[in-house]
């Protein structure tokens, strides 16, 4: 086996490493995203409730 050049060692370790905080970062992308919808769809249901509770205390 031929020796390898430690330069090409060290920018392989940067490569992985800096795939690695890619799928990090994309993972957080997307996960705070979902967390938005959730919490906002929690609002509109929370919004809904107190509509409803207004109507039927009316009757």
């Amino acid at each position: 086996m031929e020796n390898i050049n430690a330069g090409y060692i060290a920018l392989g370790i940067v490569g992985v490493i800096f795939f690695s905080l890619q799928c990090w970062w994309l993972s957080m992308t997307i996960r705070n995203g979902r967390n938005k919808r959730v919490l906002k769809n929690q609002n509109q249901t929370e919004e809904i409730k107190k509509r409803l509770e207004k109507v039927f205390l009316k009757n």
